[in-house]
Parts: structure tokens; sequence; C-alpha cells
């Protein structure tokens, strides 16, 4: 009675968003499939989602899921997410333009 979801399958994060919406209207669950910033945060916007998951590796990985990185955590057993715009990630302006194949300027004109 569930079905998965996942920001790297199945469509990418939009794509996840309209299946657990036709999950949620059958009353099924919307599991996310994976793990990393984009899919916790996916994790955070779908009501029927009650599942996280995370690889784990070793002990020190285990002892140390209150700070997973890029902005998460798991405390208490419950994943934390960032509040902040998009996937919760900060970027830098001057990388980005340094990385970039092309750069299209996009002016209000008149």
């Amino acid at each position: 009675d569930m079905t998965r979801i996942s920001s790297h399958f199945k469509g990418g994060l939009t794509g996840s968003i309209k299946i657990a919406h036709l999950a949620e209207s059958f009353g099924m669950r919307a599991q996310v499939h994976g793990m990393g910033r984009a899919n916790a945060q996916l994790c955070g916007a779908v009501a029927n989602n009650d599942y996280y998951e995370q690889l784990v590796m070793d002990r020190d990985q285990i002892l140390g899921v209150s700070k997973l990185g890029e902005g998460l955590a798991v405390v208490d057993g419950m994943l934390a997410v960032s509040d902040a715009p998009g996937l919760g990630s900060p970027y830098d302006p001057e990388t980005l333009d340094r990385i970039a194949l092309a750069k299209v300027v996009v002016d209000g004109g008149d």
C-alpha cells in the first residue's frame, strides 16, 4: 500500500510530487527512495511520506546522523531539513559565474 518516489528517479522533484499526490488520492503512502538533500526536502514536502532512506556504512556514520551534512540531521529518529529557500543549499554566485558554460543576463528593458 505504498509507492516509491525520488528526486533522482521517477520524474525528479516535480514528477515525484505528482506521484505522491496520486498515491494520496488512493490512500497510499509515497515513500522517498534514496538519500541526500533533494530527497530529504522531498520528504518534508510530501504529507503522505513516512520514510527517509539513509545508507549506513559504519559505526562512525551511525553516531554522526545528527550531523549528516548538507543541512540534514536525524534527531530523535526524525529527519530535520533546512528551511532555507530551494533545496536549502547556499550557493556562491562568483563560483557559478566562473564555471558556467554560458551566461544570459535578463534585462527588464523599456
